[in-house]
């Protein structure tokens, strides 16, 4: 599959799956955490609301696993812990596409592309364990409603699996 490929997909599924999109401004704040690592009662009561399942890890963050086309399934997280930007109060939302020893500057770039085409979301890599993991991110208000969350977890789902099965071809994740 070719890279136009793959943005053309990429776009399609948060097109089909993010009903709306959130911008969320304010002034850059270095403030701690608003929350500590425990699981976030919110998270529970809205996922429970839109009818999603999940798990708790030893973090706190809540696991939702997704049922995807051709039988895939796709982990997402829910961070309980929050962050603060100016007055808002934020989490984040993401799954692990793919872990590699090295990724390519040709990778690199198409993941940064593929972030120019995307309502909500983007691609970060970060080292690991002498080699890279690359997640799909959204990130949401800490109080964000039941079906905008549901929502928001499905694009996650979905946009990271597309890579992971476009680059891997395994179900891994």
């Amino acid at each position: 599959m070719n890279l136009h490929s793959i943005k053309k997909i990429a776009g399609m599924a948060i097109c089909a799956l993010c009903a709306t999109s959130f911008a969320q401004l304010g002034e850059i704040s270095t403030d701690e955490p608003a929350s500590s690592p425990k699981a976030d009662v919110r998270v529970r009561r809205a996922l429970e609301s839109a009818g999603v399942k999940y798990t708790i890890d030893k973090d706190g963050d809540y696991k939702v696993t997704w049922t995807l086309e051709e039988g895939r399934t796709h982990v997402v997280f829910v961070n309980s812990n929050t962050t603060r930007l100016g007055t808002m109060e934020l989490r984040k939302v993401w799954a692990v596409s793919f872990v590699a020893d090295e990724v390519s500057a040709n990778n690199m770039r198409a993941l940064l592309e593929l972030n120019a085409k995307y309502k909500v979301g983007n691609w970060s890599l970060a080292k690991q364990n002498g080699g890279y993991i690359a997640t799909f991110n959204v990130t949401v208000a800490a109080n964000c409603a039941a079906q905008a969350l549901r929502t928001f977890t499905q694009v996650v789902a979905s946009t990271a699996d597309e890579i992971e099965n476009t680059v891997t071809r395994a179900d891994r994740f």
